[in-house]
């Protein structure tokens, strides 16, 4: 019979072995996080400065002067895709954005005259939002910018064992249950 004294031991090790995977892996999220948000910049900048040709010098000085956000980019992307309008409510209801801060990127993407802001004569309660020229060119920027970025991991990817991957998204699929 084994005693428990013989067990303490080996069972410490274990969560603690564990606790160092738990860390390890919490760590590799958030660095990957961080790391996947530079890329998207750094590929939105050279993205930019390539495409900033077909934009007046004063948009092009304005559109290199703003650093976007990501969901700036989103939002733009999806008012781009609506069509014709969107109402300003529909964003709040779809994006995984809050009211807040829809109502802050919608006011600084205005200001850049990347959206038009108006009521409708029979509705002067609710707000709709139209994209402009200049905003559907960078909302084009946006998607290009996840192509580039599907490009990039494709690459690093490519040089994976498929078992590993499957391994990797299995991983992160149990714990996310």
């Amino acid at each position: 019979m084994i005693s428990c004294q013989y067990l303490l031991p080996v069972i410490h090790f274990e969560r603690t072995r564990n606790m160092n995977e738990i860390e390890e892996l919490q760590k590799t999220v958030r660095e990957f996080d961080r790391h996947a948000e530079l890329l998207r910049h750094q590929m939105l900048d050279k993205i930019i400065a390539g495409e900033i040709g077909k934009f007046s010098s004063e948009q092009a000085r304005r559109l290199t002067k703003h650093h976007f956000s990501h969901s700036e980019m989103q939002l733009l992307s999806y008012i781009e895709n609506a069509g014709a309008e969107t109402a300003y409510q529909q964003l709040t209801q779809d994006l995984e954005i809050s009211q807040g801060m829809i109502s802050r990127y919608v006011k600084r993407l205005a200001e850049l005259g990347l959206l038009d802001r108006y009521h409708k004569p029979d509705d002067k309660k609710a707000i709709y939002l139209r994209i402009t020229s200049v905003g559907s060119k960078v909302a084009k920027l946006h998607k290009m910018m996840h192509e580039a970025e599907y490009n990039h991991y494709a690459e690093i990817m490519a040089e994976l064992p498929a078992e590993s991957i499957k391994n990797t998204i299995a991983v992160l699929k149990r714990l996310m249950h």
